[in-house]
């Protein structure tokens, strides 16, 4: 385990050690509204098992097409991807921003979709307000997915006070790794702690 990339020390002499996650679990392995169906001759990224092949059509059009027709693809994005000291993915009018529309080290790798199915499922309709849901519940995936890339996933121990007799560090009371982000306030670690501690980490932050 790698040392601890933050600790916050308590009043009551209790740490909360960050660690950033070395093996965080794939987030297109849970499940996620959105198929990410993204094709790469270097990288093997988006989903697996949409069933789709570049080599079955002639371009990026034609897939969108078939997307919408033949997968009944109630809302899709082209996703693109930039390659630069890491991998990025963006869709909607992120996409068209930099570093995402840069000429040399962005490209269109695929397509981000819901089927109407999923829709029904999920919102109960097809309507607009359903929609708007669904495309936000998408660019949070997205975003999780630049994360994972980017090793900006965490984990946390929690220690005691360390023993005034002896060396070494006080014993773990708590730990859970997989928190996406680094800010305990918001990827969910906060949640872990009592009150106390919380309303003291808030001061801290």
């Amino acid at each position: 385990m790698s040392d601890p990339f933050k600790i916050f020390t308590f009043q009551d002499g209790r740490k909360l050690e960050l660690h950033h996650d070395e093996s965080p679990e794939n987030p297109r392995e849970m499940d996620n509204m959105g198929v990410l169906a993204l094709f790469h001759n270097r990288y093997n990224i988006g989903d697996e098992g949409h069933g789709l092949d570049t080599k079955d059509f002639g371009g990026w059009t034609a897939m969108g097409e078939h997307i919408a027709k033949e997968m009944d693809g109630a809302i899709i994005f082209p996703v693109r991807m930039y390659d630069h000291s890491g991998i990025g993915f963006a869709m909607g009018s992120e996409a068209e921003q930099y570093p995402f529309n840069c000429p040399w080290d962005s490209m269109q790798v695929g397509f981000m979709f819901v089927t109407k199915a999923k829709l029904i499922e999920e919102y109960g309709d097809d309507s607009k307000d359903s929609r708007d849901k669904a495309i936000a519940c998408m660019k949070a995936e997205l975003e999780v997915y630049n994360q994972y890339h980017a090793g900006d996933v965490c984990g946390f121990i929690l220690r005691d006070k360390p023993c005034e007799h002896c060396d070494g560090e006080g014993r773990t009371i708590d730990s859970c790794w997989g928190f996406w982000g680094t800010d305990p306030m918001t990827n969910g670690i906060a949640e872990n702690l009592d009150e106390s501690l919380l309303a003291e980490l808030k001061t801290l932050s």
